[in-house]
């Protein structure tokens, strides 16, 4: 499990605070702490963390061109995964923002990412059933 010690604690705030909504705020929680897996801070400069046990690497709101990835997930020498996290209020609400998010979702694959889409919905109900 990810402990909490003051490097990672202010790790974790850190990217707590970067996080735009409270749904990527749970995603997060989730991810680190009932992830049956130990994770240590890597660089804190783009808040990064390194899962030691599957060498798999965490950074939140990464920039991508003119946007930001909500996560980033990757093993050390393997694909980049593009984590987002789509909340109906913000997401889907009108037709401009259908089609800004599949605008960004084309600039993101363009650099090389697999995007992982998860709704708002899916973290809030019961993220360790996901």
């Amino acid at each position: 499990m990810f402990s909490m010690n003051s490097e990672s604690g202010r790790w974790f705030g850190e990217c707590v605070g970067r996080c735009r909504s409270p749904i990527e705020q749970r995603f997060l929680a989730a991810l680190l702490f009932i992830a049956k897996t130990t994770w240590r801070v890597y660089d804190e400069k783009p808040r990064i963390a390194l899962c030691a046990k599957s060498l798999l690497v965490l950074a939140a709101q990464v920039p991508a061109d003119r946007y930001f990835i909500d996560f980033v997930l990757s093993p050390v020498d393997g694909p980049r995964f593009a984590v987002e996290i789509d909340g109906y209020a913000f997401h889907g609400a009108t037709p401009e923002q259908f089609a800004y998010d599949s605008e960004r979702q084309r600039v993101i694959t363009a650099l090389g990412y697999r995007v992982i889409r998860f709704a708002g919905i899916e973290i809030v109900r019961d993220p360790v059933d996901k």
